[in-house]
């Protein structure tokens, strides 16, 4: 059973076993220990009572002293809807095009392969559609029996979203790298943290002249930059950072030359993809510095499977499969407004 990455983990706990109390038979109908749930979905005691309070106050669970946890007799529960059909919904498959946008086209892949495993489990068929925005196929669609729905964009769909809400139709979204301000049932993954936990891990390892490579001022991995700066009462310099958009392995070369080159006093280059952090570690190795000495450190870390990236790279993890469990766990939850955060994991490698 996968990690459960999320700061809200005892919300999507508490959705995943609600599932398996409706689902599945318990012997003598006898609830796993807590020890046992702790070890298996890899949570604290904590994070496991505060997801199982919900349960106990439905009534599904009910605690016997001294003997333990039982589950409530399923004729008397609710009867959950089976959910035959999802449909994941893009604007347009160009996004599942490697030449499309390398970093999308990664990311798309293994989200789609975490929903695509995890309806797999709810016993559901997944479909790939996509609709236009001002199209009239989505209403057919949602008249269907049982149908569900995983948007993977929402400013292109929210008329759909809404109509979801109107009318009760199960569905979840993903909201990428922001959470979004109204309350509809969402995941997002929170990529400001990722670059504030590699920053904040070079800060620790003594460097303070710590450069950024990245694509743009006002993303959400930049914001983490400048904000681990801050709280570490480090100046963030606008001549240590430098932008590409389109992140590619040769321009961060260049720009990392250059920046050796006008700030030899420089330490350490943070780089918002690990492709970015390939041309400026390659940079730093031909220049006269060493590696961990000058220290590099990127974000994504599983886009090794698909990019030339050394397996010594420091780097952060990004969920992206289970933001695919999420948004169908999430899709199939009774919360009318379950926000989910996907929090990226620091991996300590010897370019750090």
């Amino acid at each position: 059973m996968p990690t459960l990455h999320s700061s809200c983990k005892h919300e999507l706990l508490t959705v995943k076993l609600r599932r398996e109390l409706k689902t599945k038979s318990f012997p003598e109908n006898r609830f796993p220990t807590v020890k046992f749930l702790m070890q298996r979905y890899n949570v604290s005691q904590a994070t496991l009572t505060k997801a199982m309070a919900p349960l106990f106050e439905e009534g599904l669970l009910y605690s016997v002293t001294g003997k333990g946890t039982f589950v409530r007799n399923k004729a008397a529960m609710p009867v959950q809807n089976s959910l035959k059909m999802i449909f994941c919904v893009v604007s347009s498959q160009a996004v599942f095009n490697r030449e499309y946008n390398s970093a999308t086209w990664f990311a798309m892949q293994e989200i789609f392969s975490g929903i695509a495993q995890s309806t797999r489990e709810h016993g559901s068929t997944i479909n790939l559609i996509t609709i236009p925005v001002d199209g009239p196929e989505f209403r057919h669609l949602a008249k269907m029996p049982n149908a569900a729905f995983i948007f993977l964009e929402y400013e292109c769909f929210e008329s759909q979203i809404e109509y979801c809400i109107k009318k009760n139709i199960p569905y979840a979204v993903y909201a990428k790298h922001h959470k979004l301000t109204r309350k509809i049932k969402q995941v997002w993954l929170d990529t400001e943290q990722a670059q504030y936990d590699a920053v904040s891990h070079l800060i620790a390892r003594g460097h303070r002249n710590i450069a950024f490579i990245g694509d743009k001022k006002n993303s959400s991995r930049f914001k983490g930059y400048c904000a681990a700066l801050h709280d570490a009462g480090v100046i963030c310099r606008q001549d240590y950072m430098v932008f590409n958009e389109h992140g590619n392995e040769e321009l961060s070369y260049e720009q990392t030359m250059d920046l050796l080159k006008k700030h030899p006093e420089l330490t350490a280059f943070a780089c918002s993809t690990d492709i970015r952090a390939v041309g400026a570690l390659k940079a730093v190795q031909d220049s006269t510095r060493k590696i961990p000495q000058t220290a590099v450190t990127g974000v994504d870390d599983v886009s090794r499977i698909y990019y030339p990236v050394p397996e010594n790279l420091t780097s952060v993890h990004l969920p992206f499969r289970e933001i695919g469990e999420a948004l169908t766990n999430t899709a199939f939850a009774e919360e009318k407004d379950l926000c989910i955060r996907m929090a990226p994991s620091l991996m300590v490698r010897q370019t750090s």
